[in-house]
C-alpha cells in the first residue's frame, strides 16, 4: 500500500495528537463550602487522561475567632485508583488510612442542562449517606473525575450541592495540559482499614464521646448541646444533631442557649 505525502502527514498528525492526549492531564480547583465548618476549603484535583489515577490536595482558611483569621495550608490527600475503583484517604477521627470502594453512589439523570465555565453540563441526582445531592457534570472533556468522594458519573463534575443547602462544591478554575503535576499513591505502603472497620471504630468512639458529654452535662447543667459536624450522616446522633444544628445556633445568638460543642 502506497502513502501520499498528504496521507502520511495526516496520519502523523493524528498519531501525535493521540500521543499528546494520552499524556494530557486535567487540573481543577474547587471552592468547597460546608456550613458546619468555619472557613472555606479549596480542593485541587489532578487527573490523568486515561482516568486511571487521581489525587486531591485540600487547602483551607480556618477562622478561629471573630475578627481573627488563621491561614492554614494542609496537604490532605485523597487518592483514587479508578482502575480498581478504590479510594484511599486519612480519616482523622480514627487516625487510620481508609480503603473504600468508589462504587457507592447511584445516580439518575434529570435531563436538565447548565453551562459552567463554558462547558455544557448535565444534571444528575443521588441520595447518599444521609443527604440528597444534585450534581452537574460535563462529557465535553476526555476525563472522569469529581471532588472528594463523589464518583460514578460519566464525566467531570463541575458543581455539586446538597438539597439541604449545607454543602456546595463549585469548580472555579480548569486547566488542560501536560506535566501539570505528579500523581502518586502516598498510601501504597500504609496499612489500611475497610469502610466497615471504620464504622465499627467510629461507633465506639462516638459512644465514648456521648458518655463523656452526658457526664459533663450532669456536672455543668443541661444548657450544653453537642453536635456532630459531618457531611456523611452515619449514625442516629449524626442525623439528629445535623437537623437541630441551626436551631441551636440561633438560640445561642439570641442568648437562649449558653453553650454548643462539637463532638466529632
Amino acid at each position: 500500500m502506497k502513502f501520499t505525502f498528504f496521507t502520511t502527514l495526516v496520519l502523523s498528525l493524528l498519531l501525535n495528537i493521540g500521543m499528546y492526549a494520552q499524556n494530557e492531564q486535567l487540573y481543577i480547583s474547587y471552592k468547597f463550602n460546608f456550613i458546619h465548618y468555619v472557613g472555606n476549603y479549596q480542593v485541587n484535583s489532578l487527573t490523568n487522561y486515561d482516568s486511571s489515577l487521581q489525587t486531591i490536595v485540600r487547602n483551607f482558611n480556618l477562622q478561629t475567632a471573630p475578627g481573627v483569621v488563621e491561614n492554614i495550608t494542609e496537604k490532605r490527600f485523597i487518592y483514587k485508583d479508578l482502575q480498581n475503583q478504590r479510594l484511599y484517604y486519612n480519616e482523622e477521627l480514627v487516625d487510620k488510612i481508609l480503603n473504600e470502594s468508589l462504587q457507592t453512589m447511584k445516580w439518575s439523570l434529570t435531563g436538565v442542562n447548565k453551562d459552567i465555565l463554558g462547558y455544557q453540563c448535565n444534571e444528575a441526582r443521588s441520595t447518599w449517606r444521609g443527604r440528597e445531592y444534585i450534581a452537574y457534570f460535563t462529557t465535553e472533556l476526555p476525563f472522569k473525575t469529581a471532588p472528594w468522594k463523589f464518583h460514578g458519573l460519566p464525566g467531570v463534575i463541575l458543581e455539586i450541592y446538597s438539597t439541604d443547602e449545607k454543602l456546595k462544591i463549585e469548580a472555579t478554575e480548569l486547566k488542560l495540559g501536560q506535566n501539570l503535576g505528579e500523581i502518586k499513591n502516598i498510601f501504597k505502603d500504609e496499612k489500611t482499614i475497610s469502610w466497615h472497620e471504620f464504622i465499627e471504630l467510629n461507633n465506639k468512639i462516638q459512644k465514648k464521646q456521648l458518655e463523656w458529654a452526658a457526664k459533663m452535662d450532669a456536672q455543668l447543667g443541661a444548657t450544653n448541646r453537642h453536635f456532630s459536624r459531618r457531611i456523611e450522616l452515619l449514625t442516629k446522633f449524626d442525623i439528629e444533631s445535623d437537623r437541630g444544628f441551626h436551631q441551636n445556633i440561633e438560640k445561642i445568638k439570641n442568648k437562649k442557649l449558653a453553650f454548643c460543642s462539637y463532638l466529632i
